[in-house]
């Protein structure tokens, strides 16, 4: 009996393939589950690194007036990002604010209750209605998806803020980048809106942040990818002349250069600080003359520093003894050269000169060849630290979805190799 139900299961059309199907259809269900798992869940964890937080509120309000409450944001991101769609609200819901607007790469969005009175001397990116509890609040920050990205759970009282002295409570300098944030009271009454936060706690009592820590803080507010191009310390002509110094911006947003500083070290050092309203746009260079700056360039040798408005370094150029005519310019791989083709406000390069005196190749095409050449290479490199690299979102869930697929395969070949 037993043998006839073998040779009939093993005659049978189909059978073998059916029953090797099946445990291919469970593993697929498997990994499709595992994969919308990844899809939609790992990118939601990935995405809230990235996200504004809540950076200060003014839960108090102000001298002038306890209605006078204000809530700020910090993107503390190398993009802007659109808030539309996004909701700021309450766990009681008297604050519900879905918010309109755009918040500026390591921006900040200010958040006015009832009218613009609130920061007198500062213009609100958006009013909202409804009341902080001086008894606190747990506030909720939520994307366009609708997944929390930010939170302050005070049920119980504030964390900080004094409301005697209208105080506002801030983030801590070492919370703007984790998940769980850490609250002081600010320095001065009325807080800092739409600015820093202040560099120290004064409401703990343990050791303060030291200088270095402060500073790193202040310089997360500041675009990072603003760097030294090019530097021409000896020009055809006079030094005093034509000497000049350029930046590049290679973020896709003007940035304000005011207070920025440049400085040289060797010999008489000079420090440049940029002009209020100073502006280098988008992907754009800006060259600064000697006869601006009075900055002198030592051809026997000499450093120039790229300075925050806080005095921090931002990057560093040193040569030493200076070619005649020749710029010193920084590659594709984020080092610097000597250039034969100073090439103020342009993209840097490379190419050797051309040589007129070569009679076999007319002088006008030498001239085209050099546009060509100066059109074709792209030299100016990526300054900013790897960690300024934002992986996209879905990424992670693309690789694993691949993998799942090349998983399935390879063991539906070992399983059964008819089938394919």
């Amino acid at each position: 009996m037993l043998e006839v139900y073998q040779k009939t299961i093993l005659t049978k059309p189909n059978t073998r393939e059916k029953l090797a199907i099946r445990p291919i259809i469970s593993l697929n269900i498997f990994f499709i589950t595992f994969f919308l798992f990844t899809l939609f869940l790992l990118p939601r964890a990935v995405f809230a690194f990235s996200n504004p937080v809540i950076n200060e509120v003014a839960w108090m309000g102000t001298d002038s007036s306890y209605s006078n409450e204000w809530i700020e944001l910090f993107n503390n991101s190398s993009s802007s990002i659109n808030l539309s769609g996004w909701a700021l609200s309450s766990e009681d819901k008297k604050i519900n604010i879905f918010l309109v607007g755009e918040i500026q790469a390591y921006g900040f969005f200010l958040l006015e209750r009832t009218d613009d009175d609130s920061v007198l001397t500062i213009v609100a990116d958006q009013i909202y209605t409804g009341s902080l509890s001086n008894d606190g609040e747990n506030l909720i920050l939520l994307n366009k998806q609708g997944y929390k990205v930010d939170e302050i759970s005070c049920p119980q009282g504030w964390a900080a803020g004094d409301n005697s002295t209208k105080q506002t409570m801030e983030r801590t300098i070492f919370s703007l980048e984790v998940k769980d944030a850490e609250w002081q009271t600010s320095k001065n009454s009325g807080g800092t809106p739409k600015e820093p936060n202040s560099l120290f706690s004064i409401t703990k009592k343990e050791k303060l942040p030291d200088q270095k820590e402060a500073e790193d803080f202040v310089q997360k507010v500041y675009p990072k990818k603003v760097f030294l191009s090019e530097i021409l310390p000896s020009p055809e002509g006079p030094d005093s002349e034509y000497e000049w110094i350029e930046l590049f911006n290679q973020n896709d947003f003007a940035v304000d250069l005011s207070g920025w500083k440049l400085s040289d070290v060797i010999g008489t050092t000079k420090i440049y600080s940029f002009p209020d309203q100073t502006t280098i746009q988008a992907n754009s260079f800006l060259v600064f003359q000697r006869t601006e700056t009075n900055i002198t360039l030592n051809n026997s040798g000499d450093t120039v520093n790229l300075l925050l408005p806080n005095n921090i370094i931002l990057e560093t150029a040193s040569y030493e003894k200076a070619k005649r005519e020749e710029s010193y310019a920084k590659n594709t791989f984020g080092s610097w050269e000597w250039s034969q083709n100073p090439s103020p406000g342009e993209t840097n390069t490379f190419n050797a000169p051309v040589k007129l005196e070569d009679k076999t190749v007319p002088e006008t095409k030498n001239r085209d060849v050099l546009e060509e050449n100066k059109r074709n290479i792209a030299t100016v490199s990526r300054q900013a630290p790897s960690k300024e690299y934002n992986v996209p979102i879905a990424l992670p869930a693309l690789i694993t979805a691949l993998s799942s697929v090349i998983i399935i395969l390879f063991l539906k070949s070992k399983i059964n190799p008819k089938i394919r």
